[in-house]
């Protein structure tokens, strides 16, 4: 199972459901212990996105074990990223004890990284800030480049 995901990568994530007893609820929260016999934990087969991935050394302080190394977040297919709203999307720990499986269906710029800065075929110049997260230096109104692309820089050093 390939779990070295990148911002922009569409996956179908899905968990097998299982027994489980209800231990705790409040309005944000279901607390559950399996197995147990009282209802069905899991996660149909979902198309996702992915719009981080952070790692944590050391592990991330959750106050739940185990501490996660890496989360990543996802959106369901069709939402969008709206980076002014906090908490958006699901985060989940690819290397945790829960079931979950993560198939990459798609991975739309594989060769680019955030930030990456481009040069298209038009001769624009374009910072890459994620999928469909084109902004272009000429202060224009962002829409795509023009393909093929050239990469200029990646984290700050000129490329060749």
């Amino acid at each position: 199972m390939d779990l070295d995901h990148k911002v922009g990568d569409v996956l179908q994530i899905a968990c097998p459901f299982i027994d489980a007893r209800v231990a705790d609820l409040s309005p944000d929260y279901v607390v559950v212990e399996w197995p147990g016999a009282t209802c069905q934990v899991g996660i149909p087969p979902t198309i996702v996105h992915v719009i981080s991935v952070d790692h944590f050394d050391p592990p991330l302080e959750t106050g739940w074990l185990p501490r996660p190394h890496t989360l990543t977040t996802v959106l369901p297919a069709g939402q969008s990223h709206a980076p002014d709203l906090e908490d958006q999307g699901m985060s989940l720990d690819p290397h945790d004890d829960i079931p979950i499986s993560f198939k990459l269906l798609f991975r739309p710029y594989d060769f680019l990284q955030a930030d990456d800065e481009v040069a298209d075929a038009a001769g624009g110049a374009w910072r890459f800030a994620g999928p469909f997260d084109w902004q272009p230096f000429d202060g224009g109104h962002p829409h795509e480049p023009a393909w093929p692309l050239t990469l200029l820089t990646r984290e700050g050093s000129t490329r060749r």
